[in-house]
Protein backbone atom coordinates (compact mmCIF):
# COMPACT_ATOMS: atom_id res chain seq x y z
CA UNK A 1 0.00 0.00 0.00
CA UNK A 2 1.31 3.44 -0.89
CA UNK A 3 1.99 6.10 1.72
CA UNK A 4 1.10 8.91 -0.68
CA UNK A 5 -1.04 11.74 0.57
CA UNK A 6 -4.59 12.37 -0.66
CA UNK A 7 -3.36 15.61 -2.24
CA UNK A 8 -0.75 13.74 -4.28
CA UNK A 9 -3.38 11.24 -5.40
CA UNK A 10 -5.72 14.03 -6.49
CA UNK A 11 -2.86 15.80 -8.29
CA UNK A 12 -2.07 12.63 -10.24
CA UNK A 13 -5.73 11.86 -11.00
CA UNK A 14 -7.41 15.12 -12.05
CA UNK A 15 -10.57 13.39 -13.29
CA UNK A 16 -11.19 11.68 -9.96
CA UNK A 17 -10.42 14.95 -8.18
CA UNK A 18 -12.99 16.80 -10.27
CA UNK A 19 -15.57 14.06 -9.73
CA UNK A 20 -14.99 14.01 -5.96
CA UNK A 21 -15.13 17.78 -5.73
CA UNK A 22 -18.29 17.96 -7.83
CA UNK A 23 -19.92 15.29 -5.68
CA UNK A 24 -19.13 17.06 -2.43
CA UNK A 25 -20.20 20.48 -3.72
CA UNK A 26 -23.32 19.01 -5.32
CA UNK A 27 -24.31 17.34 -2.06
CA UNK A 28 -23.68 20.55 -0.13
CA UNK A 29 -25.80 22.54 -2.57
CA UNK A 30 -28.60 20.00 -2.58
CA UNK A 31 -28.80 19.79 1.21
CA UNK A 32 -28.65 23.58 1.51
CA UNK A 33 -31.69 23.90 -0.76
CA UNK A 34 -33.50 21.14 1.15
CA UNK A 35 -32.64 22.75 4.51
CA UNK A 36 -34.15 26.06 3.44
CA UNK A 37 -37.44 24.36 2.56
CA UNK A 38 -37.59 21.77 5.36
CA UNK A 39 -40.13 21.97 8.12
CA UNK A 40 -38.65 19.13 10.18
CA UNK A 41 -35.02 18.07 10.52
CA UNK A 42 -33.70 21.40 9.32
CA UNK A 43 -30.72 21.39 11.73
CA UNK A 44 -29.57 17.97 10.52
CA UNK A 45 -29.67 19.11 6.91
CA UNK A 46 -27.62 22.22 7.71
CA UNK A 47 -25.06 20.04 9.50
CA UNK A 48 -24.86 17.72 6.49
CA UNK A 49 -24.46 20.68 4.13
CA UNK A 50 -21.65 22.04 6.30
CA UNK A 51 -19.93 18.67 6.48
CA UNK A 52 -19.93 18.10 2.73
CA UNK A 53 -18.78 21.68 2.07
CA UNK A 54 -15.93 21.14 4.55
CA UNK A 55 -14.95 17.95 2.72
CA UNK A 56 -14.73 19.87 -0.55
CA UNK A 57 -12.57 22.55 1.07
CA UNK A 58 -10.31 19.87 2.55
CA UNK A 59 -9.86 18.16 -0.82
CA UNK A 60 -8.99 21.43 -2.52
CA UNK A 61 -6.61 22.45 0.26
CA UNK A 62 -4.77 19.11 0.27
CA UNK A 63 -4.25 19.25 -3.49
CA UNK A 64 -3.13 22.87 -3.35
CA UNK A 65 -0.67 22.09 -0.54
CA UNK A 66 0.94 19.34 -2.62
CA UNK A 67 1.12 21.46 -5.75
CA UNK A 68 2.59 24.44 -3.88
CA UNK A 69 5.10 22.56 -1.73
CA UNK A 70 6.08 19.94 -4.28
CA UNK A 71 5.30 17.14 -1.81
CA UNK A 72 4.38 13.64 -2.88
CA UNK A 73 6.52 13.55 -6.00
CA UNK A 74 5.19 11.40 -8.79
CA UNK A 75 6.71 7.91 -8.92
Amino acid sequence: MSSRTPGAFFRDHPGLYALSLAGALGAASYTTVKARKAEHGRARLWVLAGLTATQAVGMAASRRRVRTAGDGERP
